[in-house]
């Protein structure tokens, strides 16, 4: 009887104890799940601290360094950072190596950073030494009171390279960057002497757009002027750049309101010499420019065969000269332009889980329509918000013998929503956009060949749109537009081919010269023509239907018989506007959405 007795009461105990340790366990699984790195690699700020004043603008370096004796290799780095309100967050970017795989999102004064090398490249070694991985480009608030005003990590990834079959986390979780605003002056030692750079100052800033590039491919590039309220009447400008890394990819286009040409060097000489001179001036019947202007434009290549090399265009200001309409010289500022060279220009999505995910990439050149949108607002610009963006641009029709005032149609593509809003099916169509997407109806003007946003032009909109808000001067407010986001931007014409003008651009609020547009080298094709059968629609594709519509009216000069098919605005549909739209439909394949 006793033998059964201790049988039983083992039984008893084993069955009190397991749950227990099955428990135990599980605590001990969901803690190493919990666990937010090895903290063999820190990461910090770069300087770590420093006392700054209102209106200085602070370059602030998001460095690692490993804390372990055994090697450590990475290949991309993660991280959440929480910026004090005191600072306004200008731009944000990943450093080379970190910069072949991109992505940046500012949300208020969160940012998050994914910065990783390319996917051929070799892992880069960690040591006690600073490793920068990313840059802050911040600007005290004028507001800004004096006291603390921390940057801190919320989260912190560095993925190690090398482990068969993982990708560990290494990192710790942050040093918070202890800064002060104060009237003390900023710190006196600077890490890499670029800490603290002051405002580029000058009756005239002249800067480019974009502000940074990546090639190969070759990419466009605009000289951007910011003259406030002089108008220029000469210029002469200066642009040097190391040949044996980049060059000029085309010829040096110039301002239209500055067409008096005195000197324009050609592309094979700037490519030898590695410098460009550009002097131009206004002709008695020219438009003295002023405000923002696009001074010059050009197409940029890379040379360098070596991965991740960098390069610059700089001005040369001893140079150059600017001259207003009453004779006065004027004071230069400049900002040149970072060139990244042989680096990938692509970005990735936020990772889902702990690893770096890569898109397919996007498509060329997407057709739009002009159509049926949301109700008119109706209201002219007043006072707008300083975080609603604004854009303004310039455009061109391909093949038009006149240019009348027209409604230009912008579509705002988020690509990020469908991040944000995972159960929404997003489905745009010719007609409507999705719920990602924002349709303007811009009231646009030609000055000569090249059209401008204007205020208000004297014909009437399309029934039943969104007609876009633009200032007396020429910027688009993009009303329900968030700032600080990814957008691509789709622009069309009546009786144009619709075409992606620019993709993952980071918009922010207000009116700033990195979103001053020249699109006047990727002029709009002559097609997709309203379709008096189908409400005046057009269906987003250049093919036979366009070329039907346009026989069935050859010789017609009535209203009409233009508003369907005159592609080139002279007054009558003849074999000109039908050979114009049989050149699109033979160089541009049939789009679809």
């Amino acid at each position: 009887m006793r033998m059964p007795n201790k049988k039983l009461i083992l039984v008893i105990l084993l069955a009190l104890v397991l749950p227990l340790l099955v428990l135990a366990a599980r605590q001990i699984q969901d803690t190493r799940k919990r666990a937010a790195g090895s903290n063999e690699v820190g990461m910090r700020f770069s300087p770590a601290s420093g006392t700054f004043t209102a209106g200085e603008q602070v370059r602030v370096k998001v460095v690692m360094h490993k804390l372990a004796t055994r090697t450590i290799n990475v290949s991309g780095v993660q991280a959440v950072l929480n910026v004090s309100d005191k600072f306004n967050i200008d731009s944000v970017q990943c450093e080379a190596p970190f910069n072949a795989l991109p992505f940046v999102r500012i949300n208020g004064q969160s940012v998050t950073l994914m910065c990783a090398i390319a996917s051929v490249a070799n892992p880069v070694a960690v040591t006690s030494a600073d490793l920068p991985f990313a840059s802050l480009n911040l600007t005290v608030a004028d507001a800004a009171v004096d006291g603390p005003a921390p940057i801190a990590f919320s989260s912190t990834r560095a993925t190690e390279a090398g482990i068969a079959g993982q990708a560990p986390d290494v990192s710790t979780a942050g040093t918070t960057g202890d800064y002060n605003i104060g009237g003390g002056g900023i710190s006196p030692t600077l890490p890499d002497g670029v800490t603290v750079t002051p405002p580029v100052t000058g009756d005239v800033v002249l800067s480019f757009s974009p502000g940074t590039v990546v090639v190969p491919p070759s990419k466009p590039v605009k000289i951007m002027a910011q003259v406030g309220s002089n108008n220029i009447a000469f210029t002469r400008t200066v642009i040097t750049f190391d040949q044996a890394k980049i060059n000029l990819g085309s010829e040096i286009s110039t301002n239209p309101n500055l067409s008096t040409i005195v000197e324009k060097t050609s592309m094979a000489t700037a490519n030898s010499q590695g410098k460009a001179i550009i002097v131009v001036a206004t002709a008695p019947t020219d438009s003295k420019p002023t405000g923002s202007f696009e001074l010059a434009s050009f197409t940029l290549s890379g040379i360098s065969t070596q991965a991740n090399d960098t390069a610059s265009i700089n001005f040369e200001t001893t140079d150059m000269q600017f001259v207003e309409g009453a004779g006065q010289q004027l004071t230069i500022g400049v900002i040149p332009l970072g060139v990244t060279v042989n680096g990938q220009d692509i970005s990735i999505t936020p990772p889902t889980g702990n690893d770096f995910e890569v898109p397919i990439g996007t498509k060329d050149v997407i057709n739009v329509d002009i159509a049926q949108g949301p109700t008119p607002t109706g209201a002219q610009p007043t006072d707008v918000p300083g975080n609603i963006p604004q854009i303004t641009f310039s455009a061109v029709l391909s093949h038009s013998q006149n240019n009348p005032d027209l409604y230009f149609r912008l579509r705002v593509k988020d690509e990020l929503f469908f991040l944000d809003n995972p159960n929404i099916i997003l489905s745009p169509s010719c007609n409507v956009p999705s719920a990602g997407d924002k349709d303007y109806y811009i009231p646009m003007r030609a000055v000569g060949t090249i059209y401008k946003p204007v205020s208000s032009i004297g014909i009437p909109p399309p029934s039943g749109v969104n007609v876009a808000n633009v200032t007396a001067d020429g910027w688009v407010i993009l009303d329900g537009v968030n700032e600080n986001r990814y957008y691509s931007l789709i622009l069309k014409a009546p009786k144009f081919r619709g075409s992606q003008m620019v993709d993952h651009v980071f918009l922010r609020g207000g009116q700033r010269t990195d979103q001053i547009y020249s699109w006047v080298n990727n002029p709009l094709e002559p097609g997709d023509l309203p379709n008096p059968n189908n409400q005046m629609l057009q269906d987003c594709t250049v093919n036979s239907i366009d070329i039907s519509l346009m026989i069935a009216r050859i010789g017609n000069t009535g209203t009409n018989e233009i508003e369907v098919a005159d592609v080139n605005f002279d007054g009558i549909v003849n074999g000109n506007d039908i050979s114009k739209v049989v050149n699109t439909l033979s160089t541009k394949p049939d789009d679809d959405l």
